[in-house]
């Protein structure tokens, strides 16, 4: 196998203050970026000019110059086992799906996708946690992968130790953004090279809207900010797509209300067991999936007689790491103190999102009169209620698991477990913080989709009475 290598140079323009040269702004957003494609004998290269969205998805900064490898895990699919599949076929009433090869299907968002860093590429899509419970399962499983020559497709970065703001938020270099995109506009939109076609079994995508959209107040939603949606879906809505597939099995990993990490469902009615009510229910605005799109969508899936599936609900984002334990809420009340704007924080602040505004608050090298909230007054993005609305949320997916007789897999008590440092897999390995979360403080690594696969596997054999082999987690150790 021919060894692919990128080189990303990412020079990150930064305002250098006259009076002291070790104070310094945030890097503006617009960089020039360059890249070489070292693939056999063969060197490419490209120039952009780009601006890079800051976005919530991506915790840090990109800076600096880097090269990047992508391992070959090895993975290689089991043997049926015939107890397992006629189990699970049993009871399917489409004519389609008899006697046919049993298909499983994916919605949701990144955790589903294997997203880590940032990063949805061929790697992550391998060792994301459907794709192993299909090897384990024995089944084909068709993934959206990119061509071989954009292999590491987009927004992939690794962490670096230079960190210009002095700030605690990770930074980032770029290593792999450009070789799936196919052109960025003058505004940062990115468009990706279109998926060539074909059966996708994993529907889960970078950054999980609802199941209505584009669709939105007569207009496109979320497609410029979302390239893997529209490399995917095009202009089409999300359940209708999906809803053309014929299948027997789904994990839903839509994650009930969230969108990706740290987008938060509002709304005043829950469900209840009454599917109808939870249907009317149109509790999101803005980029917000409501409730209505995932309830509409389950009760179309529901007329599949026999179908099975697992639902998953979701990890508490006080108990992610880069939530957790970068900013801390006395540390921020004490710097705005020294600038006499403790206004701008909620009394009742529990915990605080990561992102670069607030890296620049708390990071020595930037001049205190340009530091945001202090020179903008604006309001810190935080939580005051960090379990209450989880168990709530959490609550609702176990009724809609029991409704949609599917069963139910706690994520929240994993990622807990794991934050804690209380997490023991299947084989009976302790899993420590830093070998579950990634370098962002929010996805999982690798090994961390190991853990979600074994523990998914252990609640379908439980629910459905089968036998499906668990991973070896050894095998997936640094």
């Amino acid at each position: 196998m021919r060894t692919k290598i990128m080189i990303t140079t990412l020079l990150a323009a930064s305002l250098m203050l006259s009076c002291n040269p070790k104070e310094i702004l945030e890097p503006t957003n617009l960089v020039d970026l360059n890249f070489s494609i070292i693939d056999g004998d063969t060197v490419k290269t490209r120039k952009d000019n780009i601006i890079i969205p800051q976005r919530l998805g991506i915790v840090g900064l990109n800076v600096g110059d880097t090269i990047a490898t992508f391992k070959d895990w090895k993975l290689n699919k089991k043997n049926q086992d015939k107890n397992v599949i006629d189990r699970l076929k049993k009871d399917i009433e489409d004519p389609d799906l008899k006697g046919k090869p049993l298909r499983m299907v994916v919605v949701g968002g990144s955790l589903a996708a294997g997203v880590r860093n940032g990063g949805y590429n061929n790697e992550n899509l391998s060792t994301s946690f459907p794709n192993l419970i299909a090897l384990q399962m024995g089944i084909d499983f068709y993934q959206p992968y990119f061509d071989n020559a954009d292999y590491n497709g987009f927004g992939t970065s690794l962490k670096t130790n230079e960190n210009i703001t002095g700030g605690p938020l990770p930074k980032f270099k770029t290593a792999t953004n450009n070789l799936a995109i196919e052109n960025i506009d003058a505004n940062g939109k990115i468009k990706l090279k279109p998926f060539k076609g074909g059966r996708i079994d994993n529907f889960s995508l970078n950054t999980f809207s609802g199941f209505e959209f584009p669709e939105y107040f007569g207009g496109i939603r979320h497609n410029d900010s979302e390239p893997i949606y529209k490399r995917l879906f095009n202009n089409e809505r999300y359940d209708k797509r999906v809803l053309k597939e014929k299948f027997d099995f789904i994990l839903d990993c839509s994650n009930l209300g969230y969108t990706g990490y740290l987008g938060i469902q509002t709304g005043n009615k829950y469900f209840n067991g009454d599917m109808t009510t939870y249907r009317d229910e149109r509790g999101g605005g803005g980029m917000f999936p409501n409730y209505s799109e995932h309830a509409n969508f389950l009760i179309e899936i529901k007329k599949r007689k026999g179908l099975k599936g697992v639902i998953y609900n979701f990890p508490a984002p006080s108990y992610l790491p880069a939530v957790a334990d970068l900013f801390k809420v006395e540390d921020v009340k004490k710097q705005l103190a020294i600038y006499q704007k403790t206004g701008l924080l909620e009394s009742d602040i529990k915990y605080l999102y990561p992102y670069q505004a607030l890296d620049s608050l708390m990071g020595k090298n930037v001049n205190m009169n340009i530091k945001p909230y202090i020179s903008n007054n604006k309001q810190i993005f935080g939580s005051t209620r960090p379990q209450q609305r989880n168990e709530r949320m959490n609550k609702q997916t176990r009724m809609l698991a029991e409704y949609m007789n599917f069963a139910f897999v706690d994520i929240e008590d994993i990622f807990i477990r794991a934050y804690e440092e209380r997490l023991f897999s299947v084989d009976n390995l302790k899993i420590s913080k830093a070998m579950f979360f990634a370098e962002d403080g929010m996805s999982p690594t690798v090994l961390g989709n190991v853990i979600i696969a074994n523990e998914t596997i252990k609640v379908i054999n439980n629910y459905y009475g089968i036998a499906i082999p668990y991973l070896n987690t050894r095998d997936f150790l640094k």
